[in-house]
Formats: structure tokens, C-alpha cells, sequence
């Protein structure tokens, strides 16, 4: 079955749209206004939206959302769908307070954002540009990630299986990055934290910078092998089985 809304559907307080099973074939086609004054439910196998989805708070359920305009909530959204298609040029999908998206693959351009905190749970991230933004971000990648355009936020939390860093991952607040694996911050690039840089993982390489203006935490089960520079303004600690250092380390407190 195929729901088609071609005009407005507009709620003064719960909008719920759904098909008993995500499974079935039915679908969602919004050409129109979907609108809930309060708390909006989508739980439906695969929504295509051409226009606009508003509401304060959004709970969003599909196998397959493909959209082509505005998905937007004043509060809390949450969207859950195997496959997010997100035009890059007139797709939107923001909310003023948090965004919490789960999928198998994200591309992650300035359309999509919140105006506090942007989380992201995926497979595989991929970013096209540079993602600056004065929200909190939280990233959790079930998989390898290679950052190679600059990723800035309020506060960053990332955590993949290999990282890999190549360009800039960095916060006006706590930078906190995890790689269960390896974790290897290259030649030309930085790991920045104005309060905090707490870095995680098994093995540690670093052939750029890694700074923080305030404390700095490092903690590997295995080997950081140091051959650039590592600093911190304020006090620094570092847990490794070996600490290979052939460039330098600074520190206001610094212990191993």
C-alpha cells in the first residue's frame, strides 16, 4: 500500500502514520505538509519526502527514507532507517535541539545538523566537505573511518574500528576520539581540544600534532609510537604497554 499526501496533513498536538509491519511494501510519498504541533511518528518501509515534515519532536522508522526537501523538528528528532538518501543540494534534515540518526551509511554534508547535539550511528561515514558546526557531535562508526576534511564541533566524540586522520578533528571543548583498533593521526594534521583531548584505543601512531590548551589523556593497550609532536597546556596522562617517543612531548604535569 502506498500512502500519497499531495496536500496538508497538519495536527494540533500527535500526527501517527504507520503500517503494521516495516516489512510489507508500504510506503510513504509526501509531495505536501506533514505537520505535528507536537510529537510526530513515521513508522513506515520506505518514505519518500518532496516537501516538508515538521514537528516539534519526530520519531522516524523506515527501511528506505529518500529526501529531496525539509525534514525538520523544533526539539527532538530521531530517524532509524537501513538507507538515508539525503539530496545534497535541496535536502535538509535539521533540528534545533537534537538529531539522532541511525543508518547503514551516512553522508554527512552541512544540510544535515542540530542546534545542540548531532548523533550519528553508522557503518560507514562519509563526508564529502568540511563539517564545522557550534553543536555537540557524537559519532559512532561500526567500522573503519579515514577523516580526510576537517571535523569541528563544540564537542566531538567519534569512535570507530581503524582511525585514521588526515586533515583536522578538533572542539572548542572536549575532543574525545577512539580507535579499537589502530588509531593513526598523519603528517600535516591535527587532533585539538580546548578543554580536552582524550584519546583511545589499542596502538597509537602520531606523525602531526596533537594538542590540548587544556588536559590531555591517552590511554592504549598497546603501543604509541610518537614522531611529531604531542602537547598540552594543562596536565597530561599517558597509559601504554610501550611509549616509542622520537619527537616531543610537553606538558604542564606530565606522567607515563
Amino acid at each position: 500500500d502506498t500512502i500519497t499526501n499531495n496536500g496538508n496533513v497538519l495536527g494540533v498536538n500527535d500526527i501517527t502514520i504507520k503500517n503494521k509491519n516495516l516489512k510489507n511494501d508500504g510506503s510513504l510519498v509526501n509531495n505536501g505538509r506533514i505537520q505535528a504541533t507536537n510529537i510526530l511518528e513515521l513508522n513506515i518501509k520506505d518514505i519518500e519526502n518532496n516537501n516538508i515534515i515538521f514537528s516539534k519532536d519526530s520519531n522516524i522508522n523506515s527501511q528506505s527514507l529518500k529526501n529531496k526537501n525539509e525534514i525538520v523538528a523544533a526539539g527532538k528528532a530521531v530517524i532509524n532507517s537501513d538507507s538515508l538518501e539525503n539530496d545534497n543540494t535541496n535536502g535538509v534534515i535539521f533540528s534545533k535541539d537534537e538529531l539522532n540518526i541511525t543508518s547503514n551509511k551516512i553522508d554527512l554534508t552541512r544540510n544535515i545538523g542540530a542546534g545542540k547535539l548531532l548523533k550519528l550511528t553508522t557503518n560507514k561515514l562519509e563526508r564529502p566537505d568540511s563539517y564545522i558546526t557550534g553543536s555537540d557531535l557524537d559519532i559512532t562508526i561500526n567500522g573503519d573511518y579515514t577523516n580526510n576534511k576537517e571535523l569541528i564541533g563544540k564537542n566531538l566524540k567519534l569512535t570507530a574500528n581503524n582511525l585514521e586522520n588526515n586533515s583536522i578533528m578538533a572542539s572548542a571543548g572536549k575532543t574525545e576520539l577512539k580507535g579499537n583498533n589502530s588509531f593513526k593521526n598523519n603528517a600535516n594534521s591535527l587532533l585539538y581540544g580546548r578543554e580536552l583531548v582524550k584519546l583511545e584505543g589499542r596502538n597509537f601512531t602520531n606523525k602531526g600534532e596533537v594538542s590540548s590548551f587544556g588536559d590531555l589523556n591517552m590511554n592504549f593497550t598497546g603501543d604509541i609510537t610518537n614522531l611529531k609532536t604531542i602537547e598540552a597546556a594543562g596536565n597530561g596522562e599517558i597509559t601504554a604497554n610501550n611509549y616509542i617517543n622520537k619527537g616531543y612531548l610537553t606538558g604542564n604535569h606530565s606522567y607515563k
